[in-house]
């Protein structure tokens, strides 16, 4: 029986195990053929033959799905898209990807090659429909991930050339540069060479390139040609056409046509293939559209159409609106705008999936615009068609579409801002685009002329407000966001941690010389800071909303809320042809658009060399007539004719500056030239700041955000700090040269007469250390800081402001958190630096309101050491009578000239400082509430010993 069980069981096993052993034969033959299938379609890809190809893939896939070999299997969907993607068949290749990236998830995991390359295909999908901020997310995504497993080095360098590119199209050229030298690193030792090393060399070119920097672009294209060199024809033929390719560029760029035309010549050596012929046409258009030669320029980009018509990989909707805007140009200057405005439309039609209207007084939706940065060239130059024909047709739907179309394109620079990380990148953006909101305003201005509708001022001033500090604003925001959107306190403290990181990481690189492993830590840290905003931005709604709520404040809003009766509002936009004034009153609005003259800046710049050097190194009646004229000139130009527009009543003026106005100080101009030459004193002087007092912001936007802001309740009044600095040399200026510090006669003076005055804490000599001010500024609701300070007007990053033995930088201040109403920053420039178009001045006092205090007092130029000293007392003398910082700093102005000889009459020793931010009165705290509390508690101290005593003696 015993036996008989055991065959049993024997001849069981052997079924089971001849048919495990069936399967896994068959299993086995499924997958050679799915491997021989795989061998035929590398064949068939190799002749160029892509429908038999894909005949090969889809036998394979099958093979491989019935195997249940789930790795070949998403590979073969992976071989399948990339073939549909050659064959331009976008619809295909986006349903293959995604649908495959789904069975990568559910069967692979995250660190499988296919897995990563089935994400990286929708990478891939993203940059063919110009989407490249969803391009950038993939591939920040994907690099941690490679990163981990060993001996992928290649591959993380291919996704570092990828991250480049996806930043190099957002035009955040900062870190484009970044991630192209990172994957040279990444994959090459120093002293190595390899073809694949000139691809990125052509790279760091391109984004130079773009930037405008010529020269190094030039730079790294020669060391990409000299690497190159050797390559006649051959596998890597192509990388020499695309070195050859930007030197091409960048000489038209450089106006050298002859070199241009070289490198033309020397493309056209090569057995060129059809997507390289594509190349060299639209290169050849340009060389022709730069020296002139349109009809040749057309016909060259007729042929590069043509050829890309045969051509999926030149074809994509990116690479046909670029050439789409070589097309327009040239039509344009053959005055051919009306065949300009068609092919304007077919390129929008290009770039916006669904949009079909040949009616180029229509535009599409901008959430269906693929790429942005060609789209907003588009709509700019269809704009600019628009009014032009306005101004022959007098047709007003040409000027209301004209209109229409500048609107979108503001529309676009919003959404590629978004886009950008780094703040130099921004920048750049601002500086490119500041022509858009001009003409936009214009154009604006140009409706309300024509109509007297009031709402075209509404909307022009919007428009100026989007392009006023928006880096300042969007720092504010986000902090806000952080506070207010329900973050989990685990992902607060990271994102915090990683912030102050990096702020010491930057601080270091200012601090000491620039090092490699510095700027890759750096470099680290920002991808990983850029990894854990992107996560808050889709997890948390209200994070997201919050952090972009960078909608510009509308008039009605600034009627409500910041203007009243006395108070009135001049707002400034400067553009390359035009100054535009902004007028506002409590029941009013006014613009006003100015030609912009030469001898406007020239005497705003006349006026301020004038202004901000010490007298005596001229003949004083020559200074004086100087001072005067130049003056007078300014106001005339810049401020008269608002202030015409504004009711008596008005005593307070908000100025919201721009450009070189930022330069000047509106109270040292005068209305009317005086009877008496020579004096600048006030009786004889009708300066602005008699009639008025005078704050100045960065944005009308960012002055309600500050004024509406909730303060903490602070229990302490003033902390003045007042370091000392050599005893060899003393000057009568808070100036430095370089950083040699020279010791201050008044400072300590200064801080002690204030603490006497407000009460609170000072820090004289040693005690005025950055340590301490990092542990107890956020306490008090006003810091003095008289000292020196350092301004780079080239690079705000290296901006300084001195304390004993180290200083605080710009990095320190904005990863400060402040709730201080007020920041008297009593030091040289502190107001002046670095300016940038929209942005403003990058000064020492915008790290202190992006800390949190309400408003700054600050210096316009180098200021007198003792002079200074005695200005400040009398402003904190106003401040604290209750008066508004601005009253107050205007009182003190009054006082001083009142009260001062001569020889100190001059506005180089009293019109420096200026006041920005909130104006509002300080509530102090009662410094006599505090000693009575002292000598209350040490009555009751003496009562409760002498208690104490008695009963022991007893």
């Amino acid at each position: 029986m015993k036996c008989y069980c055991c065959l049993v069981w024997i001849g069981i096993g052997l079924f089971f195990c001849n048919t495990i052993w069936a399967q896994k034969s068959n299993t086995d033959s499924l997958v050679t053929l799915g491997l021989k299938a795989d061998s035929m379609m590398y064949v068939y890809v190799n002749k160029g033959d892509l429908p038999t190809s894909i005949k090969y893939c889809k036998q394979k896939e099958a093979f491989f799905f019935e195997a249940k070999s789930w790795d070949k299997f998403i590979k073969a969907i992976n071989d399948k898209a990339y073939l549909y993607h050659a064959l331009d068949s976008l619809d295909v290749f986006k349903k293959l990807i995604f649908v495959n990236f789904e069975l990568a998830d559910a069967h692979l995991k995250n660190n499988h090659p296919q897995w990563i390359r089935a994400k990286e295909q929708i990478n891939s999908y993203y940059y063919a429909i110009g989407d490249y901020k969803s391009a950038l997310e993939i591939i920040k995504e994907v690099i941690p991930i490679k990163e981990k497993i060993e001996n992928y080095e290649v591959e993380v360098s291919k996704s570092y050339l990828n991250l480049g590119t996806a930043y190099n199209h957002l035009k955040d050229y900062e870190n484009a540069l970044i991630s192209f030298k990172k994957s040279i690193k990444e994959r090459y030792k120093e002293g190595e060479t390899g073809f694949a090393l000139g691809v990125r060399l052509n790279n760091i070119g391109r984004t130079y390139n773009s930037m405008g920097e010529l020269d190094s672009a030039l730079h790294y294209l020669d060391l990409a040609e000299q690497l190159l060199e050797s390559i006649v024809e051959g596998r890597y033929k192509n990388r020499k056409i695309e070195t050859y390719t930007l030197k091409v560029e960048t000489y038209l760029k450089k106006k050298d046509f002859d070199k241009a035309k070289e490198y033309l010549d020397l493309i056209e050596t090569f057995s060129l293939s059809k997507r390289e012929k594509v190349l060299w046409q639209e290169r050849l258009g340009k060389y022709y559209y730069e020296i002139k030669e349109y009809r040749q320029s057309l016909l060259a980009i007729s042929k590069a159409n043509q050829l890309a018509e045969e051509l999926s990989t030149r074809n994509s909707p990116p690479l046909k609106a670029r050439r789409v805007i070589d097309q327009v140009k040239v039509l344009i200057d053959l005055k051919q705008e009306m065949q300009a405005l068609d092919v304007l439309q077919s390129g929008l039609r290009i770039l916006s999936p669904g949009f079909k209207s040949e009616d180029y007084r229509e535009n599409p939706e901008i959430k269906n615009l693929l790429d942005k940065p060609d789209a907003l060239v588009l709509l700019q130059e269809k704009a600019r068609i628009l009014n032009r024909v306005y101004a022959t047709s007098e047709n007003l739907d040409d000027l209301t579409s004209s209109f229409d179309a500048y609107l979108l394109a503001c529309e676009v620079i919003k959404e590629l801002r978004r886009g950008i990380v780094s703040s130099e990148s921004k920048n750049v953006l601002a500086e490119r685009t500041v022509s858009v909101y001009e003409e936009s305003i214009a154009s604006a201005y140009q409706l309300y002329e024509k109509s007297k509708d009031k709402k075209y001022i509404l909307t022009a001033f919007e428009l100026a407000e989007r392009n006023k500090a928006q880096l300042l604003l969007e720092n504010l925001n986000e902090q806000e966001a952080l506070g207010y959107s329900g973050i989990p306190d685990s992902l607060f403290n990271k994102e915090k941690d990683l912030r102050l990181y990096l702020a010491t990481l930057m601080d270091r690189a200012i601090r000491e010389e620039r090092s490699i492993e510095n700027d890759e830590q750096i470099f680290r840290v920002r991808q990983e800071y850029g990894l854990v905003n992107s996560f808050l931005e889709k997890t948390y709604p209200r994070y997201f909303q919050l952090k972009y709520n960078n909608e510009p404040i509308g008039v009605n809003e600034i009627q409500q809320r910041i203007l009243n009766q006395n108070t009135g509002m001049i707002e400034y936009f400067v553009g390359d042809n035009q100054i535009f004034v902004f007028v506002i009153t409590e029941d009013d609005v006014f613009l006003d658009a100015i030609e912009k003259e030469g001898d406007s800046i020239n005497y705003i710049n006349r006026l301020r060399n004038i202004i901000k050097e010490r007298p005596g190194t001229k003949d004083p009646n020559k200074e004086y007539d100087e001072f005067e004229h130049a003056s007078k000139m300014v106001f005339d130009f810049y401020v008269k004719k608002a202030l015409d527009k504004m009711p008596d009543s008005i005593r307070t003026l908000i100025v919201i500056p721009d450009d070189q106005i930022n330069y000047i100080p509106f109270e040292v101009l005068i209305s009317e030239k005086p009877t008496t030459k020579n004096n600048y004193s006030l009786k004889n002087q009708s300066y602005l700041f008699k009639d008025y007092s005078i704050n100045y912001n960065y944005s009308a936007t960012l002055l309600n955000k500050v004024m509406t802001k909730n303060s903490a309740a602070l229990s302490s009044n003033f902390i003045g700090y007042a370091p000392t600095f050599s005893e060899d040399s003393k000057k009568e200026s808070r100036s430095n040269l370089g950083f040699e510090l020279s010791s201050l006669t008044c400072n300590n003076d200064e801080v002690s007469a204030i603490q006497s005055l407000l009460g609170g804490s000072k820090r004289i000599s040693e005690n005025a250390t950055k340590i301490n001010f990092l542990k107890e500024a956020n306490q008090y609701k006003i810091i003095h800081l008289a000292t020196h300070a350092f301004v780079n007007q080239s690079d705000s990053k290296q901006n300084r402001i001195f304390l004993q033995e180290d200083f605080l930088s710009d990095v320190n201040l904005y990863n400060l958190e402040l709730n201080t109403e007020l920041a008297v920053l009593s030091a040289c420039n502190t107001g002046s630096g670095e300016l940038l178009k929209g942005e403003g001045v990058m000064n020492l006092a915008r790290g202190f309101m992006n800390a949190g205090c309400s408003s700054t007092l600050m210096s316009m130029w180098s200021v007198d050491d003792c002079t200074t000293s005695d200005l400040m007392v009398l402003f904190y003398e106003g401040i604290k009578k209750g008066l508004s910082k601005d009253e107050a700093l205007r009182q003190a102005k009054i006082v001083y000239l009142n009260t001062s000889k001569k020889a100190k009459l001059h506005p180089y020793y009293w019109a420096a400082f200026v006041s920005f931010g909130d104006m509002g009165a300080i509530e102090l705290n009662s410094t006599w509430s505090s000693s009575i509390f002292f000598f209350l508690g040490l009555g009751l101290l003496f009562i409760v010993g002498g208690i104490f005593f008695f009963k022991n003696r007893s």
